[in-house]
């Protein structure tokens, strides 16, 4: 509107004025439209490059329905944990954060825990941390893949279709 002031004086009749002002109504209007179509474009043009886990997956419903809500985990697949509802060992709530930002100690934690092959040191790592679950692939070349497949645990397929296993720590540690 100010541009069209500005090249329109005012001292035409209001229908002059009319006239000689509607083509620059009409370029402003494409102009707006023709810059939102174009900033449109990108948006319509995406997809999704990763897709995540379908509720339910197999590993979301079988987490779902053998797990109680607060649940915490130590594992890969993150996403269908979530998705189910449960969380992901990050630190020992009841002792304070004191894991939750070291992210070498929490790795030091997981590595021990996946080393382990004694059930009183696994009991000790995962108890202290406040972990109820161990995730594992069976394909996985872990040295304590056999240990942890004789404590008690439930079993799923992840999205390869290659069977993951999940180590129910509180019931391992009743023993």
């Amino acid at each position: 509107a100010f541009i069209a002031l500005l090249f329109f004086p005012a001292k035409q009749d209001s229908a002059q004025r009319t006239l000689s002002t509607l083509p620059v109504w009409v370029l402003t209007l494409f102009l707006f439209t023709a810059s939102g179509i174009i900033e449109l474009m990108p948006y319509f043009n995406s997809r999704p490059s990763q897709f995540f886990a379908q509720y339910p997956s197999p590993i979301t419903a079988a987490v779902d329905s053998h797990t109680p809500p607060k649940a915490v985990f130590v594992g890969p697949n993150y996403h269908e944990i979530f998705l189910a509802g449960r969380k992901m060992f990050l630190a020992n709530q009841l002792r304070g954060h004191d894991t939750a930002l070291n992210r070498e100690k929490r790795i030091t934690i997981i590595n021990h825990i996946y080393l382990t092959k004694e059930l009183p040191i696994f009991c000790d790592l995962t108890k202290k941390n406040g972990i109820d679950y161990v995730q594992f692939l069976e394909s996985d070349k872990y040295p304590t893949k056999e240990f942890l497949l004789t404590l008690p645990h439930f079993s799923s397929l992840n999205q390869n279709y290659q069977k993951i296993h999940f180590t129910d720590v509180n019931a391992a540690c009743l023993k």
